[in-house]
């Protein structure tokens, strides 16, 4: 007798990615789709957990209001990635 195969639902991951610049509703939308998904494993990553911290200059910038958080720059990509990678191996 064969056995039957068991695979969890997020051995299969999906990654969805929502672009825009700050303030654009991305979180709200990734909320909307994840609440009609009605799926219990899903996750959000937000970008905004992946900001290089700030140098001493970058903090005075930053509470002018003179710091461009939406520059690529600003963004960790290297840990974004292997998080991504991460959740993608399970």
């Amino acid at each position: 007798m064969e056995r039957a195969h068991y695979s969890p639902p997020w051995a299969d991951t999906s990654i969805i990615g929502i672009a825009g610049s700050s303030g654009s509703g991305k979180s709200t939308l990734a909320h909307k789709i994840v609440s009609s998904l009605n799926l219990p494993w899903v996750a959000i990553l937000s970008m905004d957990s992946f900001y290089r911290v700030l140098t001493p200059e970058q903090h005075i910038l930053a509470q002018r209001n003179e710091y461009d958080f939406d520059s690529p720059s600003s963004i960790d990509f290297d840990t974004l990635v292997e998080r991504l990678q991460d959740l993608k191996a399970g």
